[in-house]
């Protein structure tokens, strides 16, 4: 006997469907698709996911701190899901997608040894995706699990007990990779750099690639001086939001402008200029002026000298 679930997602309009073979469930996808795709959705951290108004793109409930620092944790690095007191209780924080995503694969990495836990377990509606292997505190190295292509209706981590090294709970990522064959629609609400990398064309860079090399570990520093980075995208897109990631509250670009052109010559100012910092309450997403058009093929950020270090760890650019 075998059983089908269909998913209806009006962002892409697909329909996964699941069946028992053999008592192994197996996934097939029957596409109707609307939009364009992202052409590696593999890549992506399904968890990276902000609206226009720059709220957060799921629904996100956390055990043991608000959820708002779980959101920023799964979103941006330099914002880690952080809380001190870890202990004998646990530590637990859950995303639910609007509709039911194909996962195939997942990774996390907590900030150092002394600030992870012993144990993690991720899980969705139906039990264990994966969990430890062996007690012992982590480093802060990135550790990726493939799975086998499942629907989730929710990803969530738990640490139990989430004892660490110093009492300090600090978990710095969290990816979710969609599997093979589950469209990823550039709908306004994920990063661009996810599909411009390798196609975009860096016209000027006094920044740093790991501003927007999707790596999301570390932090690019910005030179005390004055400058900019130009690039020019692969095609023009419709802006929707843009997020700019420092390393703590206490960095931040003096006098930023963000400026975008549809051909290279004319730009249209949407920013600043003003000093910008990430803040908890803003997950840096900058506050751009959207009132006229939004169509680009070019961004440009420029700064003044600053000689506080402005470590960025991660550039987001949103838009369809």
């Amino acid at each position: 006997m075998g059983y089908a679930y269909n998913d209806y997602d009006p962002r892409h309009t697909n329909k996964w469907i699941a069946s028992f073979v053999d008592g192994h469930a197996e996934l097939s996808l029957a596409r109707a698709v609307q939009g364009t795709l992202f052409s590696n959705p593999t890549a992506m951290n399904l968890l990276e996911r902000y609206n226009a108004n720059g709220t957060y793109g799921w629904s996100c409930s956390s055990s043991t701190a608000d959820a708002t620092m779980a959101e920023q944790y799964a979103c941006i690095g330099g914002n880690n899901w952080r809380f001190s007191g870890a202990g004998n209780f646990s530590a637990k924080a859950r995303f639910t997608f609007s509709s039911p995503m194909a996962v195939g694969k997942l990774g996390v990495c907590w900030r150092n040894t002394s600030e992870s836990p012993t144990n993690f377990t991720i899980r969705n509606q139906t039990g264990t995706l994966w969990t430890s292997s062996s007690a012992g505190y982590y480093n802060g190295t990135p550790m990726y699990q493939g799975i086998t292509p499942t629907l989730c209706n929710f990803i969530e981590i738990e640490s139990n007990p989430c004892t660490t090294g110093n009492g300090t709970y600090e978990l710095g990522r969290l990816w979710v990779y969609p599997a093979a064959g589950e469209p990823v629609v550039v709908d306004g609400t994920y990063n661009i750099f996810n599909e411009e990398a390798g196609k975009m064309t860096i016209l000027n860079n006094n920044g740093d690639p790991a501003w927007w090399n999707l790596s999301q570990i570390g932090a690019g520093v910005k030179p005390p001086t004055a400058g900019n980075v130009t690039l020019k995208f692969s095609r023009s897109y419709l802006i929707k939001s843009v997020n700019i990631v420092h390393y703590d509250t206490s960095r931040y670009l003096a006098n930023a402008q963000l400026e975008i052109s549809q051909d290279g010559a004319t730009w249209s100012t949407i920013y600043g200029p003003a000093n910008f910092t990430t803040s908890r309450a803003n997950y840096g997403m900058m506050p751009i002026n959207t009132s006229g058009n939004m169509n680009a093929q070019y961004v440009r950020l420029s700064w003044s000298g600053n000689s506080n270090p402005v470590e960025i760890s991660q550039w987001m650019i949103m838009g369809l």
